[in-house]
């Protein structure tokens, strides 16, 4: 039978901060993975570290979870995929990856439990709501909630990867300083770009 690995994270961004002070929960990042390793973890998320308003959906680098001497705490739940149709969405999504991008006006409404839909656009809880067919969930509270998996890990991210046997490498182009201008500069084509798709 197969199986979906979701993961709840606590990352280490201002903008994670503060949707943890808005919603008052201890997770603010949701990723899927279709093996227990999570060497491929796919989400909606920033492409770069120190560029915040840039980003679509990633297949994100466990590694990105710790840099330096920091880690993440996280949560892994396993949900079973009988049909396949779970993993069998994700690789659609990895198929068609240049075609979506972030959805900062659901990410900003989130706090007040609005989805602002708009096409080929989503945050990382929509994305995984939509995967796992959860489509009424506005939370990352109600999605743990409401997945029906098992619990199979909580802790530290290093230690995780660390018995799984992944290496964690620094992944340098995820942390590459950005300048400011350059990260207000894409913060406006992101912000272009979902208009463009909500009026399309």
């Amino acid at each position: 039978m197969g199986e979906i690995y979701v993961v709840f994270s606590r990352t280490h961004t201002r903008i994670g901060g503060m949707i943890r002070f808005f919603t008052r929960y201890q997770f603010n990042h949701v990723a899927l993975s279709a093996d227990s390793s999570l060497r491929r973890l796919c989400s909606f998320a920033r492409y770069r570290a120190h560029s915040p308003f840039r980003g679509g959906f990633a297949i994100e680098a466990p590694c990105s979870y710790c840099d330096g001497c920091r880690d993440t705490y996280i949560r892994i739940y396993r949900v079973p995929d009988p049909q396949g149709e779970y993993c069998a969405a994700l690789e659609r999504y990895a198929r068609e990856c240049g075609h979506y991008i972030y959805n900062l006006f659901s990410a900003a409404f989130s706090i007040f439990r609005l989805r602002v839909r708009i096409p080929e656009s989503s945050t990382c809880l929509d994305f995984a709501a939509d995967i796992l067919r959860k489509e009424g969930v506005y939370s990352i509270r109600a999605l743990e909630r409401e997945i029906g998996g098992t619990l199979v890990y909580e802790g530290s991210m290093r230690d995780y990867l660390t018995a799984q046997g992944v290496p964690i490498e620094r992944d340098e182009r995820f942390f590459e300083p950005v300048p400011r201008p350059t990260a207000i500069a894409e913060a406006c084509v992101a912000v272009m770009m979902l208009i463009d798709h909500a009026i399309l």
